[in-house]
């Protein structure tokens, strides 16, 4: 139960180690359910604003030690790194076949029916001088996607 405490402690710092006992005690030792009576103000002695101050300090400690840990690392979309090293790596090459068999073929087709805009430019280079310059009717005409 101790154990208890000191986590509920640390996640409530505000909060009065008295309290923290009487929430643990209150929820027959279950820290979750402790932590429900602490946020909402059902313990004796416990304000809720007192504990929202609590929640609102810890959420920012948390925030702050994120943000020192610098940018999120990238999450490849949606997928979670460590769940693609227990992929199998003939699942992974079967579902690359099968992109680069449909997939590929399909957007690579769609590409070469976008039409590029017309542009016409003008650049001013300091040793050259004005540069004009104009492009219509451009397309793509080959795309190879390996």
């Amino acid at each position: 139960m101790e154990e208890a405490v000191q986590t509920l402690i640390s996640m409530f710092p505000d909060v009065p180690e008295a309290q923290v006992r009487e929430a643990l005690q209150q929820a027959e030792g279950s820290a979750d359910r402790a932590v429900d009576l602490l946020l909402s103000g059902d313990v004796a002695g416990s304000s809720q604003i007192d504990i929202d101050e609590s929640l609102a300090r810890a959420l920012q400690a948390e925030m702050d030690l994120a943000g020192s840990r610098g940018p999120a690392q990238p999450t490849y979309g949606a997928v979670d790194p460590s769940f693609l090293a227990n992929v199998d790596s003939s699942v992974v090459n079967a579902l690359l076949a099968q992109a680069k068999d449909n997939l590929v073929p399909l957007l690579a087709g769609e590409l070469q029916n976008v039409p590029l805009p017309a542009i016409d430019e003008r650049i001013d280079e300091s040793a050259l001088g004005p540069i004009a310059f104009g492009l219509s009717g451009v397309s793509v005409s080959r795309l190879e996607i390996p």
